[in-house]
């Protein structure tokens, strides 16, 4: 006759070993988890951030590099003399031949032929860009719609190229401190050179930074005959 088995359970005390291994093991995941998703959430930001400013600096660098242009131009291959014979007769190309003019380091403006027609007197000749503070959020602003030289501190002509419920602009500089002209024989060629740098951070997370530089190099050089 076989013996009577008495089948037992867990002990109290092995149930609440186990529950103690789940609960930290439990744990574990969800600070995984929770790291994960923030370490993803930042990297997306990141990259909005960094995109945001890369298409503001593309905006700046392709307007800029037009400065200076005149649709009369082909009038200058071989002619130093060209200054006094490249309006069409109706325009002035005093208004396109000018210097890049940078203000406060965060504003500056250029001039050129935007419409191509070679008359200086029926479009907006003037580009520019600023960085200001609204709402406590910095932002860089453009304007294209100038027939005159920008204010750099109002106006109701400019128009924001980043967003700043994405990113907030921190700095914006700018410099033409690597311009420079050269001389011979008393004709002068001058070569506009622009660095921008601009700084920004997520609007909702000050920590996630980034900074984007360029240097811009102006395809129109301003030429001056020798007096």
């Amino acid at each position: 006759m076989k013996a009577a088995y008495r089948q037992r359970g867990m002990s109290l005390m092995e149930m609440l070993i186990a529950m103690s291994i789940s609960l930290v093991v439990s744990l574990a995941m969800v600070g995984l988890m929770a790291n994960t998703l923030g370490t993803g959430t930042e990297t997306i930001g990141s990259a909005r951030l960094t995109s945001e400013i890369r298409a503001a600096l593309q905006i700046m660098t392709r307007d800029l590099r037009r400065a200076n242009y005149h649709a009369n131009y082909i009038k200058c291959f071989g002619n130093l003399d060209c200054r006094d014979i490249l309006n069409n007769g109706d325009g002035n190309v005093e208004n396109y031949i000018k210097p890049i003019t940078v203000t406060g380091g965060s504003c500056f403006f250029y001039w050129f032929d935007r419409d191509s027609d070679g008359d200086g007197t029926d479009d907006d000749p003037v580009g520019a860009f600023r960085r200001v503070v609204v709402g406590g959020v910095g932002v860089i602003q453009m304007t294209t719609t100038r027939e005159n030289a920008p204010s750099c501190n109002s106006g109701n002509y400019w128009t924001a190229i980043t967003d700043p419920d994405v990113i907030n602009v921190t700095n914006f500089f700018v410099s033409n401190a690597l311009s420079y002209t050269d001389t011979v024989d008393g004709a002068t060629q001058t070569v506009d050179k622009i660095a921008l740098v601009i700084t920004a951070q997520l609007t909702g997370n000050a920590a996630v930074q980034r900074t984007v530089q360029d240097v811009i190099r102006v395809r129109n050089d301003i030429f001056a005959p020798a007096p």
